[in-house]
């Protein structure tokens, strides 16, 4: 019968290696596939924010191009109301509602733009909010691996002292 101690210790510190090492490549590679979809996440959200920007754009110049050929007109109909005094007032007055929805157009064009900005910051709050999930996982990753270190460096250490007492127990 042999009654030399088998050195658990090294076998269980070369399993508790390869256990580790495995465990912190699975969580690299969790992290950097959450990474890669945060980072697409933002990027549409700032791809929406730009082209909302844009939208706003062309709104603003819209309401300018109507402002101006409302004022255009306006001019027209002043000079045709002071060639027919009788309808000056109904003529100059039809320009109004027109000049007013140029002046919204550039309310609406600026409502835009607050929107667009909404969108960016969203989107960037998203992507920071899963960055932080991204570090409390791996936080709770490494208390879990100490964890896990404690308990098998006990267990190697009841191990080698059932061991120890094994073998004196023998000799005895």
């Amino acid at each position: 019968m042999n009654t030399t101690p088998i050195n658990g210790t090294e076998l269980a510190m070369e399993l508790y290696r390869a256990v580790r090492q495995s465990s912190k490549d699975i969580e690299q590679a969790n992290r950097e596939a959450a990474h890669e979809a945060a980072e697409e996440e933002l990027e549409q959200g700032l791809a929406r924010a730009e082209e909302l920007h844009q939208q706003a754009d062309r709104m603003r110049t819209g309401a300018i191009i109507s402002g101006a050929m409302t004022a255009a007109a306006g001019g027209v109909q002043a000079a045709a109301a002071f060639d027919a005094l009788d309808q000056k007032w109904g003529k100059a007055a039809g320009g109004v509602p027109n000049l007013a929805n140029a002046v919204d157009g550039f309310f609406d064009a600026a409502a835009k733009h607050h929107e667009a900005d909404a969108e960016g910051h969203s989107a960037r709050a998203r992507a920071a909010g899963h960055r932080v999930d991204e570090h409390t996982s791996a936080a709770a990753a490494a208390r879990d691996l100490a964890r896990s270190a404690q308990g098998l460096a006990r267990s190697i250490a009841d191990a080698e002292h059932e061991s120890m007492r094994a073998v004196l127990s023998q000799r005895a």
